[in-house]
């Protein structure tokens, strides 16, 4: 009986050695040889050394004791000890120390399209998912619910100094290597606490504000503030404004600003500072019982006018 299927099983084996079993085997090995011989962990190391220094060019230095590459399960990029100095955030006074930042490969994005990565960022009670991809001449970032510490968001604060509290955030952005280009911004919070600090020239105790919450859009320069509001009805004072703030990549603490809304303070608080008396003498309260206010000037040096 004639059996072409064994016939041609044998002509393609050569008698029972397995051709297509071996080809594959040793196309592995030769994989797997040229992937461990091949210096990739190196090549992607002093390509993140060079990044790293470019930042130090543009006046963000950032210093690691080592760079370490791993492929278990995601390929993964992390750096040791790694410190970032207060001069990338217009703060130079501070620096964030950290016990390590990783960058990993992730499930590729098919909008935008491009190479996904994962960037968990670390540091005390401050947790950040970060996702990254990198597109056309653009890198888009996305901050999914993440919580940021008050004492974090401090160290990058030039005007409010010893914020505590979380504030949950979110945010969709895009950039290019001459900093953000566009993106929305969605901060909120319900235990927002300032601790004794000097705001427009009136030195104020620790304070329980509660409530915050800021939603913008960007568009380089401008900042749109869509809604800011800060405090509640327990709290000494509250806050809404909405208005915008020209950004200045090089110099954020020259970002001119012009805001406008109102601001309410209790009885109490009032009372424990006869100064706003004389500020707010002959100014009339608005009919939610507040003062009309605007803001302009710079982030760094802005001016305060009741209306």
């Amino acid at each position: 009986m004639h059996r072409p299927d064994k016939e041609n099983n044998d002509i393609y084996t050569l008698g029972r050695f397995p051709i297509k079993r071996t080809l594959t085997i040793s196309a592995t090995l030769l994989f797997l040889g040229f992937f461990f011989n091949f210096p990739i962990s190196q090549i992607i190391k002093e390509n993140v050394a060079k990044s790293i220094s470019s930042l130090k060019i543009r006046g963000c230095p950032i210093s690691y004791s080592k760079i370490e590459v791993e492929y278990f399960f995601f390929p993964k990029v992390i750096l040791k000890k790694p410190s970032i100095s207060g001069n990338c955030f217009g703060n130079p006074k501070e620096k964030i120390d950290f016990k390590e930042l990783m960058v990993k490969l992730y499930i590729p994005s098919f909008w935008p399209p491009g190479i996904r990565l994962h960037a968990p960022v670390k540091y005390k009670k401050t947790h950040l998912d970060i996702y990254l991809t990198k597109g056309l001449g653009k890198m888009h970032a996305n901050i999914k619910d993440s919580n940021v510490n008050g004492k974090f968001i401090s160290k990058f604060s030039s005007v409010v100094k010893d914020i505590q509290g979380d504030i949950n955030i979110n945010t969709l952005a895009s950039m290019t290597n001459n900093g953000p280009t566009d993106g929305d911004i969605l901060l909120t919070s319900k235990n927002i606490k300032l601790g004794s600090q000097n705001i427009m020239g009136v030195q104020l105790p620790s304070l329980s504000i509660g409530d915050f919450l800021f939603k913008a859009e960007f568009k380089r320069p401008k900042l749109k503030i869509m809604e800011l509001k800060i405090g509640n009805k327990t709290s000494p004072f509250k806050a809404k404004m909405t208005g915008t703030i020209n950004y200045n990549n090089k110099y954020p603490k020259r970002s001119e600003i012009n805001l406008k809304g109102s601001i309410f303070f209790s009885q109490n608080f009032i009372s424990e500072f006869p100064i706003l008396n004389i500020i707010l003498a002959g100014k009339n309260a608005n009919s939610e019982g507040g003062y009309n206010i605007e803001l302009t000037g710079t982030l760094g040096a802005f001016k305060h006018k009741f209306k």
